[in-house]
């Protein structure tokens, strides 16, 4: 399995708000990525910095040669006046490209998206379908990776199960990768072949599941009911050398040295269950 993007040691805070620390991910070519995680835990922060949008203060973003990255924000900026077609060629105007290859890959991802009306004004356009039209803009450049920001939000259910076909799809002109923040369940569970969740609760930051959503969830229990169980174990066992350590020193005389730093050793591997 190729490797197209690693994120390395990622940190980032706003002023005295931590909302990551050391991140590392690797996303691989075949690759449908579910971000999730608390609010206020930096998902969409992360996501920019992947498509090199935001800097973070620490760490670094490594790409693989040719390796481009298209980002699906949760709001959108169109020419309203301007038709849906146009706003799609508008978008790859920066691009050296013939014009046959331009109005091909419109026209491609205009039958794609199953517009009734590609000539019809943009400010016409109820909310779903200008979601249709913003991830149709962002996959018209063919990026290598497709970072998708709550792309099923303002759609409905046709247009989630659209969209589910979009991203599972294997088509020419299609992305290799693509890492998504959702909170619909439903459609991570159908989509993703993997699930990321970061969190500070977790001691590397991130705990990472390969599979779908309910993979994740009964692993993710498995690993809080293991934590669950090592901190008993390490409480128990520091409760009982803090007990040694709060007795006089007459009854402490034929303990060896070690236990004292034995007890500073389980303080330290307390703080970090």
């Amino acid at each position: 399995m190729s490797n197209l993007l690693t994120c390395q040691a990622l940190s980032k805070a706003f002023g005295a708000e931590r909302l990551f620390e050391n991140i590392n991910l690797v996303i691989h070519q075949g690759d449908r990525i579910g971000l999730i995680g608390p609010n206020g835990s930096g998902k969409s922060t992360l996501l920019k910095i992947v498509c090199e949008k935001l800097e973070p203060d620490s760490g670094k973003i490594i790409k693989r040669k040719n390796v481009s990255t298209a980002y699906l924000s949760q709001s959108d900026v169109f020419d309203e006046d301007a038709s849906v077609e146009e706003n799609l060629d508008a978008a790859l105007e920066r691009f050296d490209l013939e014009s046959a290859e331009r109005y091909n890959r419109v026209q491609a991802l205009l039958s794609r998206a199953e517009f009734p009306d590609s000539t019809v004004a943009v400010k016409l356009l109820s909310g779903g379908w200008r979601k249709r039209l913003s991830i149709c803009r962002s996959m018209v450049t063919q990026p290598t990776v497709l970072v998708l920001d709550e792309p099923t939000n303002h759609l409905d259910i046709e247009g989630v199960i659209w969209l589910e076909k979009i991203l599972s799809g294997v088509l020419p002109g299609s992305p290799d990768a693509f890492l998504i923040v959702s909170h619909d369940r439903r459609f991570l569970e159908n989509v993703a072949n993997r699930i990321v969740e970061i969190s500070a609760a977790y001691p590397d930051g991130s705990f990472q599941v390969d599979g779908n959503y309910s993979r994740f969830v009964q692993e993710r229990l498995e690993f809080l009911q293991n934590q669950e169980r090592l901190e008993d174990r390490l409480a128990n066992k520091m409760r009982r050398e803090t007990e040694w350590l709060s007795r006089g020193p007459k009854a402490r005389a034929t303990k060896a040295q070690y236990r004292i730093d034995e007890a500073g050793k389980l303080q330290a591997q307390l703080s970090e269950v």
